[in-house]
């Protein structure tokens, strides 16, 4: 019988790290059904809505459209992080890596990004002290990350971290006119909130 904790209502299962990569690896064509492994437990990523979904692409297709032209490479959600520092597995909505990528390896394509420079949350009501506490703890020890950014899915409003020197500064925004800076690009919140339903 698998070994299981509660934390935040959620339920996770123990799992080696090996375990974990060989699941991720088998579960490589079907992206419904993912995990993110947490020094040796692993958490269902779970449902996302129509909101959700929808606000990932219209960043991702923000983020590629600006970044065309730069060193930059903009990844979805499919894209598996390792944050060595606390030896935990994500998969952020959105990454941009600056340069050359950087990955862990494992067997096969099974690849993990190490060095993004912008990482991309969209939160729903469940997940929200989940992504502002234990996976902003863990980010901030990635050297080359320079922003992390929150994106509500229950109404316009967005929340950033920028890397300034050895500080974080944080940026809380809301409606269409405000304007989010993601690297050296700018973003109204009117094109990443186009076509968003908010649920009732």
């Amino acid at each position: 019988m698998l070994e299981t904790i509660e934390i935040n209502k959620k339920i996770r299962v123990k799992m080696s790290e090996s375990d974990y990569l060989d699941k991720e690896l088998s579960n490589e064509d079907d992206s419904s059904a993912r995990y993110e492994f947490l020094d040796g437990y692993i958490r269902d990523m779970g449902y996302a809505t129509d909101a959700h979904e929808t606000l990932v692409t219209n960043f991702v297709a923000l983020l590629h459209y600006l970044l065309r032209k730069t060193n930059c490479k903009v990844y979805t959600s499919n894209r598996l992080l390792y944050v060595e520092a606390y030896n935990r597995y994500f998969y952020p909505d959105a990454q941009i890596i600056e340069g050359e990528p950087i990955n862990r390896l494992y067997m096969k394509n099974m690849q993990a990004l190490i060095n993004p420079a912008l990482l991309v949350g969209v939160i729903s009501e469940s997940s929200e002290e989940y992504d502002h506490v234990e996976k902003w703890n863990c980010y901030q020890s990635i050297p080359s990350l320079k922003q992390y950014v929150l994106v509500s899915q229950k109404e316009k409003k967005v929340e950033s971290y920028r890397r300034v020197e050895d500080e974080w500064l944080y940026v809380s925004l809301y409606g269409d006119n405000a304007t989010l800076k993601v690297l050296d690009c700018e973003i109204t919140l009117a094109d990443l909130y186009e076509k968003v339903v908010f649920e009732k």
